[in-house]
């Protein structure tokens, strides 16, 4: 064995037992997945169950917004708002429905000057309203239209 005046007798017996104890685990957990993968397989995954927009927001969203921000995006919108899980979505440091708050705040949006046929119509009072409502509350998740 070379010498080594930096190492230590006790140093080099920790690092015979840290290699005898990795090839250990190699060994343990090599054997443990073989037989857990053969095994019968794993157990079938939940089925995931998106949350429920409120129905009152989601007629809405469907007035005014999904024909741009709706499953195939058009007119260059970037975000998407056919789930909460997507509304909820971070994006930029902060959740898309902060996105969505400010531009209704700041009637950046719907964007009535876009030449598109059928035109863009603004959006009424009441529908603004019910957006920064629920926005503001945190664009919790509600009962589903039926």
């Amino acid at each position: 064995m070379p010498h080594l005046p930096w190492l230590s007798h006790s140093s080099l017996f920790f690092a015979l037992a840290l290699r005898k104890r990795r090839a250990f685990r190699i060994a343990y957990f090599g054997v443990s997945g073989c037989l857990l993968g053969c095994s019968g397989g794993a157990e079938p995954e939940e089925e995931t169950v998106s949350r429920p927009i409120p129905c009152e927001v989601q007629q809405v969203l469907e007035r005014n917004c999904l024909r741009c921000h709706g499953e195939e995006k058009q007119y260059g919108a970037p975000y998407s708002f056919i789930s909460l899980d997507e509304i909820h979505r971070v994006r930029g440091g902060e959740p898309l429905y902060r996105r969505m708050l400010d531009a209704l705040e700041e009637d950046f949006m719907p964007p009535v000057t876009l030449k598109v046929e059928p035109p863009v119509q603004d959006i009424s009072d009441t529908d603004r309203d019910v957006l920064i409502a629920w926005t503001r509350a945190g664009a919790p998740e509600g009962e589903a239209c039926q």
